[in-house]
């Protein structure tokens, strides 16, 4: 770089970038069973602070309200998985007619004075099964 007004030139500055993304995997699940939400983060080479948040957008701490948060470790992809379990019974105490949506975001834990990126939907639909019961009949030794 030359200024002519500042009669510098070469004049260098190191700047770090630390940019990530953030792929959250939605999915289709039942609340009979605990489920498994996921939250990709891409790009990085340490690992990232990630925080979750509930459908109310409440704060999710680990162990708390029927949440196992499990943060992550960076993969040879330079991707980190975090996962966020939720117990059948907290998802029965919801309402699940309609799709309900987590979010959860990332810190660096490298440069401690970036921001916190804003949080992406996981979306998690949920499935209905019926049973239909119906009579019928099998004669003696033909089943």
């Amino acid at each position: 770089i030359t200024s002519n007004e500042h009669g510098q030139s070469a004049d260098e500055h190191s700047v770090n970038s630390n940019i990530f993304t953030i792929t959250p995997v939605d999915m289709d699940a039942t609340d009979k069973i605990d489920q498994t939400l996921t939250c990709n983060i891409g790009d990085v080479t340490q690992a990232v602070d990630v925080s979750w948040k509930d459908p109310s957008g409440g704060d999710i701490t680990d162990g708390n309200g029927g949440y196992t948060v499990t943060q992550g470790t960076v993969d040879l992809s330079k991707v980190q998985k975090s996962t966020l379990t939720i117990t059948a019974a907290t998802l029965q105490g919801l309402t699940t007619t309609s799709p309900l949506t987590w979010t959860c975001a990332a810190k660096s834990t490298l440069y401690t004075d970036s921001e916190q990126s804003a949080f992406q939907n996981v979306v998690v639909t949920f499935l209905t099964y019926e049973v239909e019961v119906k009579s019928s009949e099998v004669l003696t030794n033909t089943a």
